[in-house]
């Protein structure tokens, strides 16, 4: 199974995608950690592109990435080896962006963390290869789906109290 699971992988992360990726400024293989994220913040490919132009960018910055999806990842890693897990992915309280620690916090450390954090999708992987070339900064999704987008954090910080 695992063999078969790679083998597909393999083909559809072609050396043209892989090259894609190159030209962004990451190796192939931060190529699937960014896409990892991306899989877990956009849900359809136009918001995909857009949030992996806008991770690219906090990137180019050296701006820390603060992804939600990589302190659900860690909480639940830290869950799943002491035997407490119950459930993936659950939600988030705010303590958890500076209590859980973990290289895979982004809200802690930065760049990319050291490994995917879920199993990227094609449409992932394109999405970091075909990135959205923006000026936002920010992101926020709203409950219903929505997304909103902000070059600075006053305009973040207006989307998040007019969407919430």
């Amino acid at each position: 199974i695992i063999e078969t699971m790679r083998g597909n992988f393999n083909r559809k992360y072609s050396k043209e995608l892989q090259e894609k990726i190159k030209s962004q400024g990451l190796t192939p293989g931060q190529g699937v950690v960014l896409a990892s994220m991306v899989e877990r913040e956009g849900r359809s490919a136009e918001v995909r592109t857009q949030v992996a132009g806008v991770l690219l960018n906090r990137i180019d910055m050296g701006m820390k990435l603060d992804i939600d999806a990589t302190v659900q990842y860690a909480k639940d890693t830290q869950k799943l080896k002491n035997g407490s897990l119950k459930k993936f992915w659950e939600p988030i309280l705010i303590v958890d962006y500076s209590e859980v620690i973990s290289p895979y916090n982004t809200y802690l450390n930065n760049g990319l963390p050291p490994a995917p954090i879920a199993n990227p999708s094609l449409m992932s992987l394109q999405a970091v290869a075909n990135a959205k070339d923006t000026d936002y900064v920010y992101y926020f999704h709203d409950l219903q789906g929505n997304s909103y987008y902000g070059k600075t954090l006053e305009e973040h910080n207006a989307n998040v109290a007019a969407h919430r």
